[in-house]
């Protein structure tokens, strides 16, 4: 055999040779493993099979074959992929847990890695309730309202004139709250007689009464609960602070007037004085206008 035909036979060789070394290689598979310390991960990835060389990826981004990353108290994964130099990529996925009582942990570390927790449960909760927030139903508490069921008129008490003057003393322009006795005077009467005006209910002549009769007891409970004293958005119906002086109504003898004292309950609205017409009271005087 002559010299060229030695070396070609070799080359010849050598490519077979080479070609069955690639088809021999087994398949790339990919594994990892995570180690915790302090505050910290150390991530460690491996191949197997696969054509040399072989290239990295994990999860967060890294390349490299060890990554020690900082991690708080708690369960964590990392993925990690592998290519190798025939394109083949397999694919894992690896688990490690920091635990507050690992080894070097402080006491001022393990506080911290549980703020770090609480923090970021913060931040879920938060998010939880922001998505759902669009999608929960609220509802506005009904309006309790009294329910009149008899014509008002100077001379009168009870309950229902006593809510009568509440209703007024919405506006204290119109009726002091402070004067909240539960006796129909002449404060009270003048102070329906500006309600009526205010409000368009007039008698067939076009003046107003001051006699509390249908069309008033009508206004009343159309207009029911939209009432707010202390202007703070919630209605006289459903705050518990009409007047905002910091004393609930139910032990607020003047619950819509914050200069006047709790202690303080004079029933000044003219009980037992006489009336505009020099008689006491109205007795069962009524007025039909006002129908």
């Amino acid at each position: 055999m002559s010299f060229r035909k030695l070396i070609t036979s070799i080359a010849g060789a050598a490519v077979v040779l080479s070609f069955g070394m690639v088809s021999a290689a087994s398949a790339l598979t990919a594994s990892c493993v995570g180690v915790s310390a302090t505050s910290s991960i150390t991530w460690t990835g491996s191949t197997a099979g696969g054509v040399a060389p072989i290239a990295f990826l994990w999860g967060n981004g890294s390349t490299s074959s060890v990554q020690t990353v900082t991690a708080s108290v708690g369960a964590h994964s990392m993925t990690l992929g592998a290519t190798d130099a025939s394109s083949t990529v397999a694919t894992t996925t690896c688990a490690a847990t920091v635990n507050a009582t690992s080894p070097g942990n402080t006491l001022a570390q393990q506080i911290q890695a549980l703020l770090n927790q609480i923090n970021i449960l913060k931040a879920q909760i938060l998010q939880l309730v922001t998505q759902q927030v669009g999608s929960v139903a609220t509802t506005t508490p009904t309006a309790i309202c009294f329910d009149f069921r008899r014509d008002l008129h100077s001379g009168d008490d009870g309950d229902d004139v006593r809510e009568l003057q509440r209703t007024l003393s919405s506006d204290p322009s119109i009726f002091p709250p402070g004067l909240i006795t539960g006796f129909f005077g002449h404060r009270t009467e003048e102070a329906l007689k500006k309600f009526q005006r205010k409000f368009g209910i007039f008698t067939v002549g076009s003046t107003t009464t001051g006699y509390f009769g249908p069309r008033s007891r009508a206004l009343l409970k159309e207009n029911c609960g939209k009432a707010d004293t202390d202007h703070d958005g919630i209605t006289n119906s459903i705050d518990t602070d009409d007047d905002n002086d910091g004393t609930p109504d139910v032990e607020d003898s003047h619950p819509q007037n914050p200069n006047v004292a709790t202690s303080t309950n004079t029933r000044s609205d003219e009980r037992g004085k006489k009336g505009d017409n020099g008689r006491k009271g109205m007795g069962g005087r009524g007025n039909p206008n006002d129908d």
